[in-house]
């Protein structure tokens, strides 16, 4: 019985986290289009083309306004996937991609985080994504853990391009 009510209620909380379409109040939704990379590389992408989308995630802590990645093939709207990278969505000062390991009292975590700002007035953009790892000890591996101790992280990358909009 115990094991059934900790089922509902987690299936429960679920429900308390979605996502919307709704950009018209979401501080990204300037970007949204199809951008052409002009200069860089990052270690995530292969294509030349990628779009932005802002959405909006809701959870139990209110709402987060992020700008999803997705890879595309062309500059044609067709040619762009049908999911978004959240790995590589930018959302202020949370991070996009977070991964955390515990192995006895060490604690690995491993997260990127994105940043975008415009580049002159033709709606070309710079994204810096900045990729960063640590191992400390702590009695809990956890995201607050995480949280507390993002001083204790060692930046291993940081992916810069510049891209035009162009669609």
């Amino acid at each position: 019985m115990y094991k059934l009510i900790s089922i509902l209620l987690i299936s429960i909380s679920f429900l308390f986290v979605s996502c919307g379409d709704d950009d018209k109040d979401n501080i990204y939704s300037e970007y949204d289009g199809i951008y052409e990379i002009t200069e860089g590389e990052v270690s995530f992408h292969d294509e030349k083309y990628f779009k932005l989308k802002s959405s909006d995630l809701y959870t139990s802590n209110g709402k987060i306004d992020f700008l999803g990645f997705t890879s595309c093939s062309s500059s044609s709207e067709s040619s762009c996937d049908d999911g978004i990278y959240s790995n590589y969505s930018i959302s202020g000062d949370h991070p996009g991609y977070r991964q955390i390991q515990s192995s006895g009292v060490d604690c690995l975590i491993n997260t990127t985080y994105g940043d975008i700002e415009k580049d002159g007035e033709d709606g070309s953009v710079i994204l810096t994504y900045t990729h960063k790892k640590g191992r400390f000890q702590a009695t809990k591996c956890d995201f607050d853990t995480m949280d507390e101790n993002m001083d204790k992280l060692t930046t291993e990358s940081i992916d810069v391009i510049k891209a035009r909009l162009v669609d």
